[in-house]
């Protein structure tokens, strides 16, 4: 099996035009790729390499509703999030579910205020990130991995976007209170974006080692998803009929249906 290396990596990063000063978040797979020398650290230092003098990155260290304690709460979204949230120089966003970590000098502002918003809502790191030029990565993942999709239902207020849930927070100095956390949702459904992406022209494609990899500007996602939802507010909805949380919207979306008839 041919080995990926740091250096293998940074060359494909290349390709998709990443420069210094560039912001983007990566949703990945480490198996995916195969056999990296190196393992997580050497995707997490040709990331930072690639953005370097003056770029940032970021990855998602969502926990989904375990209690959360900022510095000790392991990543649920694979281990090259785990491993870059130990870094050293990593800064992670105080959100009690899907908080997000970033190196760089502009991590800090990106991710500041997290607690105070929704998930992908408006003034979150994932919004702030798009607004600001930011760029999405996937290696080995689909969009349904592809956090800010979940932006559209936010910015379109869809009205089965409704359901919370309570809690723990460790505050770090011995105490814990309880935070009340939007649920954003089935993401299954997400992949419905990508011919529209493929359409727009406002999508990448390579192969890196054995994976899949995509690229494609933050804010473009949001305007492509948001516009399609607009039109159609059950675009994003996965089609499983064991899926309690898409068919629970499509009843809602039909009881507005016949109170509108």
């Amino acid at each position: 099996m041919p080995v990926i290396t740091k250096n293998k990596i940074l060359e494909k990063f290349r390709e998709f035009g990443i420069k210094s000063g560039d912001k983007f978040i990566l949703h990945s797979s480490l198996k995916s790729l195969g056999n990296v020398d190196g393992g997580a650290d050497a995707v997490i230092d040709a990331m930072i390499e690639s953005v370097s003098p003056g770029g940032t990155v970021f990855v998602p260290t969502s926990t989904f509703g375990k209690p959360f304690n900022l510095t000790e709460s392991t990543s649920e979204v694979g281990w090259i999030t785990e491993v870059f949230r130990k870094r050293p120089d990593a800064i992670r966003s105080f959100h009690p579910s899907h908080s997000i970590a970033g190196i760089g000098p502009d991590a800090a502002r990106i991710l500041a205020d997290h607690e105070k918003t929704t998930p992908m809502g408006p003034g979150s790191p994932l919004i702030k990130l798009a607004a600001g030029g930011g760029y999405i990565m996937l290696i080995g993942a689909t969009h349904v991995g592809n956090s800010t999709v979940h932006a559209a239902h936010e910015l379109a207020q869809v009205p089965f976007l409704n359901t919370f849930r309570d809690i723990t927070v460790y505050d770090g100095k011995g105490g814990s209170f309880i935070s009340r956390s939007l649920i954003p949702g089935c993401s299954s459904g997400f992949n419905n974006v990508e011919p529209l992406l493929v359409e727009k022209h406002a999508i990448q494609f390579e192969k890196i080692g054995d994976a899949t990899t995509r690229w494609m500007k933050g804010q473009d996602i949001i305007d492509i998803a948001l516009e399609a939802v607009k039109n159609d507010l059950s675009f994003l909805l996965c089609d499983r009929p064991d899926c309690g949380w898409c068919t629970h919207a499509r009843e809602i979306l039909g009881i507005l249906r016949g109170q509108q008839s």
